[in-house]
């Protein structure tokens, strides 16, 4: 199975690993090549980077990407015009335009999302935590 990653997982599975669920944390590290970020992920940290909401250390965003998808594995899932189209058509229940794209990607792969934030619960999506 296929698993796609909120970009809160991420961080914490690149730095904080102990704040992952122990569900998620074997998912991770037992399905290796079968994990995705999602590029949505990407232009989220790059701009709260931008805006000094958070920090990767000395890593620029291409360097921590490419570092942490080769250390964990992780494959990056592209935005394809499907997942953008399936965003116009979500109710308003969660109003983080990142967030609202990866349940979108999530929705059209049939991938579950590794994430702990309960809002992607209004959308009935796949969600482990």
């Amino acid at each position: 199975m296929k698993y796609l990653l909120d970009t809160h997982t991420l961080l914490w599975a690149a730095a904080s690993p102990e704040k992952i669920s122990q569900v998620a944390t074997d998912i991770i590290l037992n399905n290796g090549g079968k994990i995705f970020i999602s590029a949505v992920s990407i232009w989220e940290i790059s701009i709260k980077i931008n805006l000094n909401k958070l920090s990767i250390g000395n890593y620029t965003i291409e360097n921590f990407i490419k570092e942490n998808c080769v250390r964990l594995q992780f494959r990056v899932l592209p935005i394809l015009l499907a997942h953008l189209y399936r965003v116009a058509t979500m109710e308003n229940h969660h109003k983080d335009p990142f967030d609202r794209l990866i349940i979108a990607q999530s929705q059209c792969t049939d991938y579950p999302i590794l994430g702990s934030d309960i809002a992607f619960d209004d959308y009935l999506a796949n969600r482990i935590w």
